[in-house]
């Protein structure tokens, strides 16, 4: 502490009022000495400048390293995620598979439609022919209608029952004829009423299996859009994990590219300030100033002998004027002699001074 007292005792700093130089001055009994210690003082701001700009920046590219560890791990967490997600709900290409089973839900739509309809026209026949058949009007069934089997059935029971008339008509009812010709009819009924239960029997099938398909459609219709909502839940959950990935490396990026930044500006040594002009020995000492100090010594000292002797001339006059003596002792000055001549000139004549004019007291 003492020796940096010492130091800066010799050490003097000027600031320009017009520039931001600044000049540094040593003074010292060894001139050499004196301009080491000037450009060492100089260079030892020039130092701590530096220091005190790259600090700041050290410090950052620290904390940065530390920040981008960190980072680093969440983006890494977030791929694991990601990934771990895609790899448990079977994702690879989601949009793709999302577009293929949205096209199967609109083909089970339009399965679903048919197979409801064909539902309803089956119930709505079957409907039809129980009416008909309760009601004996078996010839509004079109199915029975349209029966090849049946019509010629009806045919033949026709042409049994015009028999069977006739026969009845000609031999009685208990003619073995008759008895023949009504078992035809009976047999005739009974294979029409077979036929036309078989027939309504296709029709309850048709209704069952119309009806089993649509239940079964219905199902793979509900299943497809569960599907499609799980896929796009899962969807919607895979986004949601991959815009944490992209954020965590947007941020990554961002800090991986300003720490970059802060440590090409932590390793750059150049500063805003520069020594301008060296201190160098100088060839004359700055103090004392012989030449100096004499001429000024010259000129005080005159100055200070006039201020000594108008001083005493002022405190002490001397008479050396005949107003002198008149002023001094208020009295009129009766003759005046002349200095002292040669004596080949003779006596100088004897000067009288003019009367002073007679005073009048008031």
């Amino acid at each position: 502490e003492q020796l940096a007292r010492r130091l800066l005792g010799g050490m003097k700093v000027t600031p320009s009022a017009q520039s931001s130089v600044i000049r540094i001055e040593y003074t010292h009994t060894d001139r050499e000495l004196a301009a080491t210690l000037a450009n060492g003082i100089a260079e030892a701001y020039l130092q701590t400048n530096l220091e005190l700009r790259l600090d700041p920046a050290r410090r950052q590219s620290v904390w940065y390293d530390e920040q981008l560890e960190q980072l680093r791990a969440e983006v890494e967490q977030a791929q694991e995620r990601l990934t771990r997600y895609q790899r448990e709900h079977g994702i690879v290409s989601h949009q793709d598979r999302l577009d293929v089973e949205n096209a199967r839900l609109e083909e089970l739509a339009r399965q679903l439609t048919e197979a409801q309809q064909a539902k309803l026209a089956a119930g709505t026949r079957l409907t039809q022919m129980q009416a008909a058949l309760d009601g004996g009007r078996i010839d509004e069934v079109p199915d029975i209608l349209g029966n090849p089997l049946l019509q010629s059935m009806k045919a033949d029971l026709v042409r049994a029952e015009g028999r069977l008339a006739e026969i009845g008509e000609r031999f009685g009812a208990n003619y073995p004829q008759y008895q023949s010709a009504a078992a035809e009819v009976r047999a005739l009924e009974q294979k029409m009423r077979a036929e036309v239960d078989r027939v309504r029997g296709a029709s309850e099938q048709a209704l069952a299996i119309a009806t089993r398909q649509e239940n079964e459609l219905q199902r793979a219709f509900e299943e497809q859009k569960a599907r499609i909502l799980a896929m796009q839940q899962n969807k919607d959950a895979a986004s949601v994990l991959s815009t944490e990935l992209e954020n965590a490396q947007r941020a990554y990026d961002a800090a991986l590219a300003r720490a970059s930044q802060v440590r090409m500006e932590s390793r750059l040594d150049q500063m805003d300030v520069a020594l301008l002009d060296p201190a160098v020995a100088p060839l004359f000492p700055s103090s004392p100033r012989t030449k100096l100090n004499l001429v000024l010594a010259a000129v005080f000292g005159a100055m200070l002998a006039a201020g000594i002797a108008l001083g005493s001339e002022i405190l002490s006059p001397r008479v050396r004027l005949a107003r002198d003596l008149s002023a001094s002792t208020g009295l009129a000055v009766l003759a005046e002699f002349p200095k002292e001549r040669p004596a080949l000139r003779g006596p100088a004549p004897l000067q009288l001074p003019r009367p002073a004019p007679a005073l009048q007291g008031g």
